[in-house]
């Protein structure tokens, strides 16, 4: 799958949790929409040091 479509992925389902967390005022959902951006946020960088092994 496509690095830029996992990372889409990836942050639709935080907003998901973190919109459930809070209608339903449970923290876990929170605390994991927060770490499903932690992941996101992670293949990004991991995306770009790829391309700059790629071009070395």
């Amino acid at each position: 799958m496509d690095k830029n479509i996992t990372q889409k992925l990836w942050l639709f389902a935080a907003v998901c949790f973190m919109i459930a967390g809070i209608a339903g005022r449970n923290t876990v959902f929170i605390v994991l929409g927060f770490a499903y951006i932690g992941i996101a946020l992670s293949i990004t960088k991991r995306k770009t040091k790829h391309k700059d092994d790629e071009e070395k």
